[in-house]
């Protein structure tokens, strides 16, 4: 009974446990620009600590890729933070020749890593959502991709599909279709009227600015 007890209120205390925040950090860019993780809020952000001389890291660097192009239109960023051991010469040569689409940081001191709780292993991804909430991390390679971007998924703002047209929208634009022009008569006395007119006044001829006037008729 105790144990049940004590067991009960150990999850009772891990349940009301605030729920992990990502670091106030600012990642230090391999083309020379400074991006903070306060920028980000908003976003759902990957955070991915890696090396070159991982053989894991870059075997799943494409998945990486894909999952940033699937996402980063939808208000998704990813982060690779490179090792404190690893050579900047190294990782800007595989940002370039990989064309990675995303922002590549360097940790020469092993700041970033420690303030991730800290990284001692890669690759390690933590997801983050969009109040700076941890929402999972990753030591090693995903078991499953799809159900990463399952969860990726899960967290962004859903897009807006475009309105349908119900039957009631069909209904009226084919009434649209079905209306009959307006009557020639709603724009005055038709010309022959006019004429007849004219010459029982003894005039011959068309009325002056009568040409413009029956060009509006043919198009009407």
């Amino acid at each position: 009974m105790l144990a049940l007890l004590a067991g009960a209120g150990f999850l009772g205390w891990r349940f009301w446990l605030p729920p992990e925040r990502a670091p106030a950090v600012t990642y230090a860019l391999i083309d020379g620009q400074r991006l903070s993780q306060a920028s980000l809020r908003g976003k759902v952000v990957l955070v991915n600590f890696w090396a070159t001389s991982c053989v894991i890291c870059v075997r799943e660097m494409p998945s990486l890729i894909r999952l940033h192009q699937q996402f980063a239109h939808r208000g998704f960023e990813t982060v690779a933070v490179a090792m404190a051991y690893d050579r900047p010469d190294f990782v800007l040569h595989f940002a370039r020749t990989q064309a990675l689409p995303f922002p590549v940081a360097l940790d020469l001191q092993g700041t970033l890593a420690q303030a991730y709780a800290p990284v001692v292993v890669t690759p390690t991804t933590i997801l983050i959502g969009p109040e700076g909430e941890v929402i999972r991390r990753w030591v090693g390679e995903p078991a499953s991709w799809p159900a990463l971007e399952s969860l990726i998924e899960s967290n962004l703002t859903p897009t807006r599909s475009p309105r349908q047209h119900g039957p009631a929208d069909r209904r009226d634009s084919s009434n649209e279709r079905a209306r009959p022009p307006p009557r020639a008569e709603s724009l005055g006395p038709s010309l022959p009227a006019q004429t007849a007119r004219r010459s029982l006044d003894g005039h011959s001829g068309a009325p002056a600015g009568d040409g413009r006037w029956a060009r509006g008729i043919g198009q009407s």
